[in-house]
């Protein structure tokens, strides 16, 4: 009462002609360290033929607090995903110039094995870990990015086998692949499937000092439904049963709320796990399941619903770009020009993609910027020298990096297709080149103008696709 009392003397006027309408005020009141927040809205009325003035006092104090924390948890996201991006870009250029750097003749084979390789699978196994970072906070607020296709499930495995070559080979622990009866493609989420098992495969060899890690896939078939089972079994420590009943408990947590919970011992391998069963979840499989036994070994599985290639209508978003570059009058299907632009405002990016595309004996022309690839498309087309085609753009293609500033690569895009659609520029196949690559961003890349888009970094598989289908080089 003193408190509103003093308030009231406070908030009294004598002149009727200086008071609002209506206001709202925040005011905030401490009481034996404890702080609440009040919102106070007064308002000018008559009551009983009197003028009066109406306080409503509202305690905004837990309001308040909740959109602090929302805040703080958007900025924290937001923090993730900028530091993640920054860290990709360096990673993203030293593993493609590794990768070319292990596949030239010239380099010794014994450094290739001592050195390179190493350093390779080291860096794409950091990699996986600066892309489970971001999917902490994605999974907590539940926007995990999922790219659902067809894949060949074989060929994924041998990316996991060679990612764990020089792992293997170090600890002396062979790792084996056995697989049978999935010899066609499946549908699923290949990126996600071989980042649960980068998960499980590291923790495989962190706790196995002898014997062997093996992942093993079947074809199973639960309540008259076909899936397709993978395990990660090792020869390790293993569990004791406090241990085992524990982390599935944990599990069982962590899949039905779909968040990342719990686990922190061992230094991380059980925080990992959490996050590999909510991977799993998000992907259709039911979860993880568990099997150990102490000083014989571990063994972690998911089942995936094996759907076959008649039951799913997916977009041939491939084929669709095939057709529309081999279709489409607006590019010149006769040049033979030898000339590349890329566009990118990190160097090193640049310098990746350079020393790839020059193993076709392709010349490379490089921008830092939107405006300066405005500016080189403008030039060369103005002045260059033509090849046999009557209606030479120059250039045979544009590889364009979408986050730049000042102008981002779709800005640059939409401005470059702008000028082709007038006249001012003969048409040229805009390919996205980014590190963020979920279905969204290509579909963005697309309703930008580009024609097909590639990830970084960027894989000599999909970039020989890429050179072959808009005829740069030899089909």
């Amino acid at each position: 009462r003193g408190e509103l009392n003093r308030l009231e003397e406070a908030l009294r006027i004598e002149n009727h002609s200086q008071i609002k309408s209506s206001a709202t005020y925040t005011l905030e009141y401490i009481n034996q360290g404890r702080r609440t927040l009040f919102e106070l809205r007064t308002k000018v009325t008559t009551f009983r033929g009197n003028l009066v003035i109406l306080f409503v006092f509202h305690d905004i104090t837990e309001t308040t607090e909740i959109r602090i924390l929302r805040e703080n948890d958007d900025y924290k996201n937001h923090l993730l995903s900028s530091v993640s991006h920054e860290l990709r870009t360096p990673l993203n250029c030293a593993i493609g110039l590794l990768e070319e750097a292990s596949a030239d003749r010239i380099v010794d084979e014994t450094i290739k094995e001592g050195y390179l390789i190493p350093s390779l699978c080291s860096l794409q196994l950091l990699n996986f870990v600066v892309r489970d970072i971001v999917d902490i906070s994605d999974l907590r607020i539940s926007k995990l990015q999922l790219n659902f296709t067809y894949f060949n499930l074989r060929k994924a495995l041998g990316d996991i086998s060679s990612l764990f070559s020089s792992m293997s080979r170090m600890k002396g622990i062979p790792l084996h692949i056995d697989i049978e009866g999935v010899e066609q493609d499946i549908w699923g989420e290949p990126e996600r499937l071989k980042q649960i098992l980068v998960n499980l495969t590291s923790n495989a060899f962190k706790f196995t000092q002898n014997g062997f890690v093996v992942i093993r896939v079947r074809l199973v078939t639960e309540d008259e439904r076909q899936y397709v089972m993978v395990a990660v079994e090792d020869t390790g420590v293993g569990m004791s049963e406090f241990q085992l009943e524990y982390l599935k408990d944990v599990l069982k947590v962590a899949g039905a709320n779909k968040t990342v919970l719990g686990l922190r011992s061992s230094k991380g391998a059980c925080l990992g796990l959490s996050m590999t069963q909510s991977i799993a979840v998000a992907i259709g499989s039911p979860g993880l399941f568990v099997k150990s036994r102490e000083d014989i070994g571990s063994t972690f599985s998911l089942l995936l619903p094996f759907v076959h290639q008649d039951e799913v209508i997916e977009p041939k978003y491939e084929e669709f770009q095939t057709t529309l570059w081999f279709n489409s009058p607006r590019f010149v299907q006769d040049c033979v020009c030898r000339r590349i632009l890329a566009v990118d405002d990190n160097n090193f990016n640049l310098l990746m993609l350079k020393t790839k595309l020059r193993k076709f004996d392709l010349d490379v022309e490089v921008a830092l910027s939107g405006e300066e690839a405005l500016t080189t498309v403008a030039n060369l087309q103005s002045s260059g020298s033509k090849c046999v085609s009557e209606k030479c753009p120059r250039i045979r293609l544009i590889f364009m990096d979408v986050d730049m500033p000042i102008m981002n690569g779709l800005e640059t895009t939409k401005l470059l297709v702008e000028k082709m659609q007038a006249g001012i520029l003969v048409p040229i196949p805009i390919i996205g080149c980014s590190a963020f690559d979920s279905s969204e961003d290509v579909a963005q890349g697309l309703n930008a103008g580009m024609v097909d888009y590639i990830s970084k970094p960027v894989k000599d598989e999909k970039l020989t696709k890429i050179l072959k289908t808009f005829r740069v080089i030899p089909t």
